[in-house]
């Protein structure tokens, strides 16, 4: 009786001895901060504006040129590349409406 207790208090000094060597590695989390820049949503996305103003002004400048038939060929010319013209202009505009953010990012890190 007295052996066998004897031979349990040993192993489980044994097996304290031992689970106490073994170590788990404990992730840990690392943060930071990163800025980020984001574009805002245009109110006018089809560039409705530029491409009527463009095309407003085209026509003005393009009916300065020319008589006759020659005249309505060159203002309709005017109309469509003041259009084209002014809805890039305000495509370039949009492009540079952003506004920039600082987010945290974090990540798991094994030691």
């Amino acid at each position: 009786m007295i052996r066998s207790t004897l031979v349990g208090i040993l192993i489980a000094a044994i097996l304290v001895t031992v689970s106490g060597s073994f170590q788990t590695a404990q992730a840990r989390v690392v943060c930071h901060d990163v800025k980020v820049t984001h574009t805002r949503k245009p109110a006018d996305s089809h560039r409705i504006i530029g491409t009527l103003g463009g095309a407003a002004v085209g026509g003005l400048v393009g009916n300065q040129f020319g008589g006759g038939n020659t005249n309505k060929a060159i203002t309709a010319l005017g109309v469509v590349g003041g259009g084209y013209a002014g809805n890039q202009i305000q495509k370039n505009m949009q492009r540079g409406n952003t506004y920039t953010t600082v987010e945290r990012r974090c990540r798991k890190v094994n030691p």
